[in-house]
C-alpha cells in the first residue's frame, strides 16, 4: 500500500527506511502505552518499544471446581457463581450507546430478519456464560479494548502526530473472548454453520494454557488501495469453514481486524490480502500521521500497513 502522508506541521515524529520504523520520542514522553509513566520508566527495551501481554490465568491456586453452565468449566478452575458477562466489552456498548451517536444499534442477531440494525440496551446483550472467577480473569483485556476502541475511535478526530501501543496478543485473546462469548451465548450470524461445541484449543489459549499455534491469531486486510472511511462503532463477523466456524471478523470505527483459529497461515481472506500479526498499524491524513503499534511475545509478522486517511 503507498503511504501518503502530505505535508505535516511538526516535523516527522516517523521514519521508515529499510523496512526498519523509527519514532522521534522523547525518553522522559508519556509512554504510547497510556500507562501514564515516562517512556524511559515503562516500555523501552534494549531493541525498541514494547508491552508485555496481559494475564489472563485466575489468581491464587485452582479451585477443582466445575461450574455448570460456564464454557470454561473444564478446566476446573471455576468459582461457585454464574456472572452476567458481555460477549463485547460493556465499557465500548455504554459509549456506543450514548445519544450523540444515535444509540447503541445492532443487526446480523439470531432474533433478528435481514440486515436492518435495531436499538438495542447494552443490558439485552448479556447471558450467563462464564463463573464469576474467570469473566474477572479477562478482566485486562476489556480494558486494553476500550482504550484501543478509543484510539481508533479519536484517529479522525485528532489532527496531532500520535503514537500508540499495544501487545497484539491482547488483541487476539481479546477477539477470542469475542468469538467465544458469541458462540456461548448463540448470537452468531444465523447462517453460518455452527459447530456444537466451542474447541478446547481455543479457551486453552483464552486463558494461557496453551499458546496460539502457528497461524493463528491476528490477522489485517493489506491490500492496495484501502481507505479509512469507516462508521463510527462496531461490526462483527463470524468466518466459517467446511461447516465450522474457524474465527470472527470486527470491523472497528472502519478498520478491520481479523482472528483466524485456523493452525495455518493464510495470505488472502474475502477476496483480499491479509497480513500476519502486523507490527504498526499507520495511519495518515493530509497534516498528521499516527502509528499503532503492537508488540509480539511469539513469532509474528514484519508488515506495516498503511492506511490513508480520508479528511473530511
Amino acid at each position: 500500500m503507498q503511504h501518503e502522508t502530505g505535508q505535516l506541521n511538526q516535523r516527522p515524529f516517523r521514519t521508515e527506511r529499510d523496512n526498519v520504523v523509527s519514532f522521534d520520542l522523547p525518553l522522559e514522553a508519556p509512554c504510547p502505552c497510556e500507562s501514564g509513566l515516562p517512556t524511559n520508566s515503562c516500555c523501552l527495551t534494549p531493541k525498541g518499544i514494547a508491552t508485555k501481554a496481559a494475564s489472563t490465568i485466575p489468581p491464587s491456586s485452582k479451585t477443582g471446581h466445575s461450574r455448570k453452565g460456564c464454557y470454561a468449566a473444564f478446566l476446573n478452575d471455576c468459582s461457585s457463581k454464574l456472572s452476567r458477562e458481555h460477549p463485547l466489552s460493556e465499557s465500548i456498548l455504554r459509549i456506543l450507546n450514548q445519544k450523540e451517536r444515535g444509540g447503541l444499534r445492532v443487526s446480523g442477531l439470531p432474533w433478528q430478519e435481514g440486515d436492518i440494525s435495531q436499538p438495542i440496551s447494552p443490558k439485552s446483550l448479556t447471558a450467563r456464560i462464564l463463573c464469576e472467577r474467570h469473566n474477572s480473569a479477562l478482566s485486562n483485556l476489556d480494558s486494553m479494548a476500550i482504550s484501543l476502541f478509543r484510539t481508533f475511535d479519536n484517529i479522525a478526530g485528532n489532527t496531532e502526530n500520535k503514537l500508540h501501543l499495544f501487545n497484539g496478543h491482547d488483541i487476539e485473546r481479546w477477539l477470542l473472548k469475542v468469538l467465544c462469548g458469541m458462540f456461548a451465548s448463540n448470537n452468531l450470524t444465523p447462517g453460518r454453520p455452527v459447530q456444537r461445541d466451542i474447541p478446547v484449543q481455543w479457551i486453552e489459549v483464552l486463558y494461557q494454557v496453551k499458546g496460539f499455534e502457528s497461524g493463528q491469531g491476528l490477522y489485517v486486510c493489506c491490500s492496495k488501495g484501502v481507505t479509512f472511511n469507516g462508521p463510527i462503532g462496531i461490526a462483527l463477523r463470524p468466518l466459517g469453514k467446511e461447516n465450522r466456524i474457524v474465527g470472527i471478523g470486527l470491523w472497528v470505527c472502519g478498520f478491520e481486524l481479523i482472528l483466524n483459529m485456523e493452525p495455518s497461515r493464510i495470505q488472502e481472506l474475502l477476496g483480499r490480502q491479509v497480513a500476519y500479526r502486523p507490527k504498526e498499524l499507520h495511519i495518515a491524513g493530509s497534516k498528521y500521521e499516527k502509528s499503532v503499534v503492537l508488540s509480539w511475545n511469539e513469532p509474528a509478522g514484519r508488515d506495516t500497513i498503511h492506511v490513508k486517511l480520508l479528511d473530511k
